[in-house]
């Protein structure tokens, strides 16, 4: 989670620590470090990272990290992150629940907006109603 507020606070001074995490053992820890540095304006290593994500969780966060420096890039990324999504995300962590809705929400394409709606109701109640 460290390494999500790093991106979230865009803290440019940390982005070595974030780039280290692309290289962490745990999947899911990769993926939350490639959306912080797509949050932080680092898009360099995100294709990469996606290319070579190990699962789900990974590919999650790392089609949302593309999807946030690209947002045109929904319609490439779509047909994976709809499968992706609907294996466990409902059972994440409430605070990377609210990443999917959020960078899915605030892309211009209509069918990442429906897909946030769809998804709000399956996370937290807290995040259904906002």
């Amino acid at each position: 989670m460290a390494i999500r507020s790093i991106g979230l606070r865009n803290r440019r001074e940390r982005e070595c620590l974030v780039r280290r995490a692309l290289s962490s053992p745990e999947p899911m820890c990769r993926g939350c470090a490639a959306l912080a540095l797509a949050r932080m304006g680092v898009f360099g290593d995100l294709g990469r990272a996606h290319s070579e994500a190990s699962d789900e969780r990974e590919r999650t966060f790392t089609a949302l990290a593309l999807l946030f420096a690209d947002p045109n890039s929904f319609k490439q990324l779509e047909n994976q992150l709809r499968i992706d999504l609907a294996k466990i995300s409902w059972n994440y962590l409430v605070e990377l629940q609210w990443d999917i809705l959020d960078v899915l929400s605030r892309c211009p394409n209509s069918n990442a907006q429906a897909l946030a709606k769809g998804w709000a109701p399956f996370y937290s109640p807290a995040l259904a109603a906002a």
